[in-house]
């Protein structure tokens, strides 16, 4: 009787360590189980990565966007560089075309006191002849008078008076001359500057 009891203790203990080591095994092949704070952070994490390329597109794309601002913006600056320059061409073509203008001017008025000059030196030579006394003579042979040697005097002084007022003109003449040549002078040289510049701002 003792025997059977210790064989069926032996065998009910036999099956309880088979059953301990089947669940022991099953446990370590499933691994640790999780608690509730590890599955919901895997929860967490699976969710974010959905949100994480959302948010690396929308870098993309406005990446691109800059991009394509950029490029907008340097077309704009290249431009205004160009309209900036058709400006600088104009306003210095404006400058050169009045300058050349102001150039023409001057020497036509240059010319016309050059001739002014010459006829009042002709005039002078003239009367520098009528000075002479027998050129006096022979202007007034025609003319009747009592006091002749007063005719002739008064004939002289006229001439005196002539000869000293075609000087002062003369003197005026040659300064307006002198200026008129300063000023052509000046203005050729800004004429040539400024065709430099013309050039320059065109070539560039």
């Amino acid at each position: 009787m003792k025997n059977s009891k210790h064989v069926g203790a032996r065998v009910i203990l036999g099956v309880a360590l088979a059953g301990l080591t089947y669940a022991v095994t099953l446990n370590v092949l499933a691994g640790p189980e999780k608690s509730p704070i590890s599955k919901q952070q895997d929860i967490a994490s699976d969710s974010a990565k959905p949100k994480a390329q959302d948010c690396a597109a929308e870098v993309e794309t406005l990446r691109k966007q800059s991009q394509r601002l950029r490029a907008e913006v340097d077309r704009l600056k290249a431009q205004v560089k160009e309209l900036e320059k058709y400006k600088e061409i104009d306003y210095v073509r404006d400058l050169l075309m009045r300058e050349e203008q102001r150039g023409e001017e001057l020497q036509l008025k240059l010319l016309d006191v050059a001739e002014k000059s010459a006829n009042l030196q002709s005039r002078l030579v003239a009367i520098d002849q009528q000075l002479s006394p027998e050129n006096i003579e022979r202007a007034l042979a025609g003319v009747g008078s009592l006091r002749p040697e007063e005719t002739r005097e008064g004939a002289r002084r006229r001439l005196v008076m002539e000869r000293q007022g075609l000087l002062a003109q003369i003197q005026l003449t040659r300064q307006e001359q002198t200026r008129l040549q300063m000023s052509l002078q000046s203005a050729d040289q800004s004429i040539q500057r400024l065709r430099l510049r013309l050039s320059e701002a065109i070539r560039n």
